[in-house]
């Protein structure tokens, strides 16, 4: 089963700004007529967007490639449209269940569960079905406006956004920043969550009568080595990212030696699951 996280929704919306110039030659016919190019990603002088929206105007000043990149993920796009079919003929999920254990990109507050209506052993599907109907229904300019919860950012804990992962995700105002004493979530959202990090994975999965939470999104460093599959709440909340990518890992060899997977059996009674490292050549139970 594939997972959307906040880098599709980026996409989706025309957030381009961690997209490159040779990501951008790939939609140009001619891939940039061959010429050599440096990874110079979009920024605030050369990335042309729904926001500024230099593509209507010319595309004045826009990195090659940038404005058919749009077009291709918008609504009526080559890979918008593709994406979006994927998401109704159920081929791509925003959250996957399997035996207790709930799979998602950044997280799910318990405060996700009554912005949709739900709860309950049918909770996950209503969300699911809100994701396939609300990026089929939208083009690029209209999600990067919608403030349905689906699409929200880190203030709404939503969920390809969230920061739950973060054991200060009260207390700091982002990622990579310093605190000032300022919290990730918005007030009203604050309110919604009260009670700390693990009490309110704990709350969100016994909504949906789950028993862990697996996420993405919160690499586990610090260095080009990973830690490993980080386990916390009790049990209940795993933190998966381990630099698989060599773009984090910086080699093939640490990409290899960071490689994890969880295994488990869908109809063991007693929920068992275990982290596996093929590079390394081990296996552990969780907790």
């Amino acid at each position: 089963m594939l997972l959307t996280g906040n880098h599709e929704l980026m996409v989706l919306q025309g957030d381009i700004r961690y997209v490159t110039n040779i990501d951008f030659c790939a939609y140009t016919k001619d891939n940039c007529g061959g010429k050599a190019l440096e990874r110079a990603y979009c920024n605030r002088d050369t990335c042309c967007n729904y926001r500024n929206g230099k593509c209507n105007s010319g595309g004045s000043g826009c990195l090659e490639g940038n404005c058919e990149f749009l077009q291709s993920w918008d609504k009526n796009g080559e890979m918008g449209a593709e994406m979006r079919k994927r998401f109704q003929q159920g081929k791509m999920k925003l959250v996957y269940q399997a035996n207790g254990v709930v799979f998602t990109h950044a997280g799910l507050a318990s405060s996700i569960w009554d912005k949709i209506g739900s709860r309950g052993s049918g909770a996950i599907d209503a969300l699911n079905n809100r994701t396939a109907d609300l990026f089929s229904s939208s083009d690029g300019r209209s999600l990067r406006d919608s403030d349905d919860i689906v699409a929200a950012g880190v203030g709404q804990n939503g969920p390809m956004w969230s920061r739950i992962c973060y054991d200060d995700w009260y207390t700091k105002e982002g990622r990579r920043r310093t605190s000032g004493g300022k919290s990730y979530l918005d007030s009203d959202e604050g309110r919604r969550v009260q009670g700390g990090r693990c009490a309110t994975i704990a709350e969100s999965l016994k909504l949906i009568g789950a028993n862990r939470m697996v996420i993405g999104h919160c690499p586990q460093g610090p260095s080009a080595r990973s830690a490993g599959i980080r386990s916390s709440c009790s049990g209940q909340f795993i933190e998966a990212d381990t630099f698989m990518s060599i773009a984090y890992a910086k080699s093939r060899t640490n990409a290899d030696y960071n490689m994890a997977a969880l295994e488990f059996y869908s109809e063991d009674p007693k929920a068992r699951v275990w982290q596996v490292y093929a590079g390394q050549n081990r296996c552990q139970e969780l907790a």
